[in-house]
């Protein structure tokens, strides 16, 4: 017979279950991400590349990283409403995402081009945390440039009129049978008029991401991500993918100080400071409070994604 101050193991396996479920109440699993930027010292605004003429699903949310707690979560709802009231016209592919200096709680965030002429849209969004979960409203939209494609990376810099500079990051290519249309990863740039809603390109410069041990270099996407630093260097992400299934492999490098790297010249040389097995790094930003330089999250297709700082 059991013995009085033992629990059966049915009962045992309730009181964890229960447990576990308490402690996840209100909080999602980390999703794979696209893009990601700062909202405050330990949480970040998020993006997510669903495709809006065949999937449904959530295009942003926030990760919470508060030291002591869980890093944790939360889809938000999106008023696409502003810029369109066509379900299949939302957020098609949204790649990138960055915070506007001197505006709290403001972001943009740009699909990865145009699909067969549509799509191509950079949005404005505001968070709203009036709540316990939040929302998001779209404020406006910027049309890309007809000639911009795969679109992976963005950063926002201000400029003293009110306007700003914005750096998009083409992730490149090197798998085609015709190696006429194989080409290196290229940062484009230019000033933005949030008034007007126009963004007008200025220049553009390859980079060159060497150094790697790509398992198949022809998987290589040069530009991943961008991330600017309070300082005003620019940083980037690379990465190896293979295909759903992985293996992936990406690094984190140095482009150098924005005003100096965007000026039309020669390809820009990168430097590549950490390399990361098995991940494929689609979203960079910086470190949480005292926690590391960077923060990191991936998109591991097959096997979901995770959000970690680094040094």
């Amino acid at each position: 017979m059991p013995s009085g101050n033992r629990l059966s193991p049915y009962i045992l396996l309730f009181v964890v279950a229960s447990w576990l479920a308490a402690g996840s109440a209100g909080a999602e699993k980390i999703p794979a991400a696209s893009g990601m930027a700062p909202i405050d010292d330990n949480s970040f605004l998020v993006v997510h590349d669903k495709k809006g003429h065949k999937s449904s699903g959530g295009r942003v949310g926030v990760i919470e990283t508060a030291p002591g707690q869980n890093v944790s979560y939360v889809k938000m709802k999106v008023d696409w409403s502003p810029v369109s009231d066509d379900e299949e016209q939302k957020a098609n592919d949204l790649e990138s995402v960055c915070a506007l200096p001197g505006k709290p709680h403001e972001f943009l965030t740009a699909e990865s081009g145009y699909r067969k002429d549509e799509f191509g849209r950079i949005f404005h969004l505001r968070l709203n945390r009036n709540d316990s979960k939040g929302s998001v409203s779209v404020i406006g939209k910027i049309m890309l440039p007809a000639d911009t494609v795969n679109i992976e990376g963005m950063a926002c810099l201000a400029l003293e009129d009110g306007k700003f500079m914005i750096v998009l990051g083409e992730r490149g290519r090197h798998n085609a049978a015709d190696e006429n249309q194989n080409h290196n990863g290229k940062l484009r740039w230019g000033t933005l008029d949030l008034a007007s809603g126009k963004l007008i390109l200025e220049g553009d410069r390859d980079v060159l991401v060497e150094s790697v041990q790509w398992s198949n270099p022809a998987n290589r996407r040069d530009i991943s991500d961008l991330y600017v630093d309070e300082i005003g260097v620019l940083w980037g992400a690379a990465a190896e993918d293979p295909g759903n299934a992985g293996p992936f492999r990406s690094v984190l490098y140095r482009i150098g100080p924005s005003m100096d790297v965007l000026k039309e010249g020669k390809p820009v040389a990168v430097k590549v400071i950490k390399q990361f097995d098995g991940l494929k790094v689609e979203a960079l930003s910086e470190a949480p409070e005292e926690r590391g330089t960077f923060s990191i999250m991936t998109d591991d297709e097959d096997y979901g994604g995770i959000w970690r700082p680094v040094f």
